[in-house]
């Protein structure tokens, strides 16, 4: 608190703010003390009118992003990442292309060489257990491909 005794104010008591502005206004203080604090005002509002963008005209761009630069690095972040996104989206289609086709060729293979197997087998319970291969070949076929197929019937003896 500030209390008057006259018509005088003790310095002391004002608050230390209020103090180094009338040190520097009334030039109370050493010269070195008061170069230096308005110094530090001139930096201080200078840092300030930078910040808030008020010194653009003179070629200092604020120190804050600007919403439109925003946007433009979150639009160029998106493309990138849709970009990304594409290519690995096309190359997991080739992958899986390439797997349905392997499969595809297993499942025939193996479909031929069942057949061929019982076509040979002269075991009923052997024929069976076979056949019941078969029938899942040609399953599992048909789920890979969308296609039936149907197994070669054994040539005649």
């Amino acid at each position: 608190m500030v209390e008057e005794t006259g018509n005088q104010v003790k310095l002391k008591e004002l608050p230390w703010q209020l103090r180094v502005f009338l040190d520097i206004v009334m030039l109370k203080s050493t010269p070195i003390t008061a170069v230096f604090w308005c110094g530090f005002l001139v930096l201080t509002m200078a840092h300030v009118a930078w910040s808030c963008g008020l010194l653009t005209r003179y070629g200092f761009d604020a120190g804050f992003v600007r919403v439109a630069d925003q946007v433009i690095a979150k639009q160029e972040t998106d493309n990138h990442i849709a970009g990304v996104e594409d290519k690995a989206t096309k190359r997991l289609a080739a992958v899986e292309g390439k797997i349905d086709w392997q499969l595809q060729l297993t499942i025939t293979r193996e479909l031929r060489d069942t057949v061929a197997a019982l076509c040979k087998s002269r075991d009923d319970g052997q024929r069976q257990g076979l056949q019941s291969y078969i029938d899942q070949l040609v399953q599992e076929y048909a789920r890979v491909t969308g296609k039936t197929i149907a197994p070669s019937p054994c040539p005649p003896k």
